[in-house]
């Protein structure tokens, strides 16, 4: 490959490069003889062509130089092939982290909301406790209504539909069922629970 080649023979070695695998001396001949009408108006001979480029091919080793570009041009194709792969998978590998992480964060906020409800159920039970003067007995009805307030915070129904056998729906109101329960209280009076026994 020592030999020097001549600026003509360079020239045409570059398109015949850049035409890809699928090259041949006689395409490259009909691409000069195309450029050669465009530039002077000037045509040769298809065969005395194609005859030259022969000559070029083998005194300054084109096919050898076209065969380690192609390999070069495939190495290349390939190496960012793989590069664009690794960034995919990078790619991929960041948003399931970040999926993650805000699963993670979500789970943290369902329990820190599920412990602020959990105190402040227990702060409305303690404030109801205080409040209640039935004692042990009237702990369903202080229950109950710290339940309601809890629901009620959190938007939930305070009031339970059933619906029986005959198809009709009675809806329970529990204040009301709470109201009879305290009447029910005063009208039977259960006494001291320190006289029991």
């Amino acid at each position: 490959m020592g030999i020097k080649e001549t600026p003509k023979a360079a020239r045409a070695y570059l398109i015949y490069e850049q035409m890809g695998p699928k090259r041949s001396l006689a395409k490259l001949a009909d691409q000069l003889i195309e450029q050669g009408r465009q530039n002077d108006g000037k045509t040769t001979a298809k065969k005395t062509l194609v005859r030259h480029l022969e000559e070029w091919s083998t005194k300054y080793h084109w096919q050898e130089r076209v065969a380690a570009y192609d390999t070069l041009q495939h190495e290349q194709v390939r190496i960012q092939e793989e590069e664009a792969k690794a960034q995919d998978r990078e790619r991929k590998l960041r948003r399931e982290k970040r999926r993650e992480i805000l699963r993670e964060r979500m789970e943290d906020e369902n329990v820190t909301k599920m412990h602020d409800i959990k105190i402040a159920a227990m702060e409305v039970l303690l404030r109801k406790v205080k409040q209640d003067e039935k004692g042990v007995f009237g702990i369903n009805a202080v229950l109950k209504t710290a339940l309601d307030e809890i629901r009620l915070s959190l938007g939930a129904p305070t009031t339970i539909a059933e619906q029986h056998i005959s198809g009709n729906v009675e809806s329970i109101n529990f204040a009301a069922a709470q109201a009879d329960y305290a009447q029910y209280e005063k009208d039977h009076p259960l006494g001291n629970l320190n006289t029991i026994g």
